[in-house]
């Protein structure tokens, strides 16, 4: 797959809940209201030389007091970008992790 595209994601949403989404050499269109990874549960998201772009909205890493929350981003080409902010930590655990060469593109940062 080359290219994927919705409107929202969610990752880890209920408590108890696991949710992983690994992306590699493709790219994910999002056009809804953000994405968050762990929610209420365990959400992780890794993106290896590919492209998450979240057309309108956040991404929220660790957004409910029990959801914990990662995302790694691997390779010079692998990025997040066009989103709204990006919110590590909201009321739960969040992680960003970026390595050789990766990116994130976003106007206001917020690390709780």
């Amino acid at each position: 797959i080359r290219a994927m595209s919705g409107q929202h994601m969610v990752l880890g949403e209920l408590p108890g809940g696991d949710g992983t989404l690994k992306l590699q050499d493709t790219s994910l269109w999002l056009t809804g209201p953000g994405a968050v990874v762990g929610a209420e549960g365990r959400g992780l998201l890794e993106i290896t030389r590919g492209i998450l772009h979240l057309n309108a909205g956040p991404l929220v890493v660790g957004q409910g007091a029990g959801g914990r929350g990662q995302v790694t981003i691997r390779g010079s080409t692998g990025s997040a970008s066009q989103m709204t902010g990006i919110d590590l930590g909201r009321r739960g655990a969040g992680t960003l992790e970026l390595w050789d060469g990766a990116r994130i593109d976003a106007p206001t940062r917020r690390i709780t």
